[in-house]
């Protein structure tokens, strides 16, 4: 997934990645030493000629809130609940979404494990790991069925990511599940006003799962199970922020399903150009319901446009089945190849690589022709 950007003033480029179950961090892309198929030779060089730091924020949407708005409480002023929401359909407005929902009404809801520990919870997994489309649906229309006495109802616009409408949003501080991965929760859950009635739904959410085929199915083959959701992702208080100025003019592509938070922020920022998908947000268990998200693979992208064409910035992701090897030939394919090209040809003067763990690399075309700096010299690659 990826949305694209219009050249800026600087002409950077920036690559958010988020290897989801791949676990890969920034490090496990630098070429393997025995040069075995699977390195990602161009990736490797812009690392080894790049500044790593880390930028302070972790998280896909915390991460992505600050690449696009240079806030690192990004999430905090437009939350992940209505502006992903606004952003999976964006063309019905802020006001009014195409389903009739206000986004101000939806909050994150995402699947995640717990685990008793003694009289506490654990939050054992926040990111279900072998989480397939197939059965996140599933679950999504078996909840929803339950969860029509409580005027409310969940959607997802991936396997990971869900969306709870209620008929009144909560308020009061809230923490994202991966903040507290690891940590007894009892004391991070909502508290605010509004949230007692929340917390009776997730209560109810959790009996419904509790002896799922699906989970115990998970259980029995040692994946832990999909036992809960966790609230998060809503307006603090009642006022509402200043449309944010992005960093750059956003272009969602018509054949991508663009990550729902960063086409969200652009529609907020009203820099939109291009529609979103009609299909970019799945509703399950709910009447017309649309199926499934792009999973971003292009065939024949070594073709991919460079220079003023090629993204400022772009979310990529593992599609459904792709292995880490396929997925770093397609990152290398389609990014690192033509944008370390277009580095050393002048049409861009800066590449940003970062992951949602929040690491970052920055390398400039100067960067390219320093012999001072480790690491071998830099080859035309095209």
């Amino acid at each position: 997934m990826f949305m694209r950007f219009t050249e800026s003033a600087d002409g950077a480029r920036i690559l958010l990645i988020d290897s989801g179950g791949l676990g890969m961090a920034l490090a496990d892309w630098a070429a393997p030493a025995d040069g075995s198929a699977d390195s990602s030779p161009d990736m490797t060089r812009l690392l080894r000629r790049a500044r790593v730091s880390t930028l302070g924020v972790a998280g896909r949407e915390a991460v992505t809130g600050f690449l696009l708005t240079g806030r690192d409480d990004a999430i905090r002023i437009w939350p992940p609940g209505p502006v992903g929401f606004l952003g999976g359909w964006g063309q019905g407005g802020w006001d009014q979404t195409e389903w009739g929902r206000r986004p101000e009404v939806v909050i994150r809801a995402d699947p995640v494990s717990l685990s008793p520990s003694a009289d506490q919870l654990i939050l054992t997994s926040a990111r279900i790991p072998e989480l397939s489309a197939a059965d996140s649906d599933t679950l999504l229309a078996y909840l929803n069925a339950g969860l029509e006495t409580h005027a409310a109802s969940l959607y997802r616009s991936d396997p990971y990511n869900w969306y709870l409408a209620l008929a009144d949003a909560p308020s009061g501080r809230w923490w994202a599940p991966g903040e507290l991965e690891g940590q007894h929760v009892l004391e991070f859950m909502p508290s605010g006003p509004g949230c007692r009635p929340l917390n009776r739904l997730i209560t109810e959410v959790q009996m419904m799962l509790h002896e799922h085929p699906i989970n115990l199915h998970r259980s029995a083959t040692g994946l832990p199970p999909l036992n809960s959701l966790w609230p998060w992702g809503w307006y603090a208080d009642e006022q509402r922020p200043q449309p944010p100025a992005l960093l750059a003019r956003p272009q969602i592509e018509d054949d991508s399903g663009a990550d729902a938070y960063a086409a969200g922020l652009a529609i907020l920022a009203n820099q939109v150009e291009a529609g979103i998908m009609d299909d970019s947000f799945s509703v399950a268990g709910s009447s017309g319901a649309t199926e499934g998200v792009s999973s971003g693979v292009k065939n024949g992208a070594t073709d991919r446009p460079t220079g003023d064409a090629t993204p400022q910035f772009a979310l990529v992701s593992p599609a459904p089945g792709e292995s880490a090897a396929q997925f770093r030939g397609r990152v290398e394919r389609d990014w690192c190849s033509p944008w370390l090209r277009d580095l050393r040809q002048g049409r861009i003067r800066r590449v940003c690589i970062a992951t949602v763990a929040g690491d970052c690399a920055v390398v400039n075309r100067l960067d390219l022709f320093r012999f001072w700096r480790r690491g071998p010299r830099i080859e035309a690659t095209g």
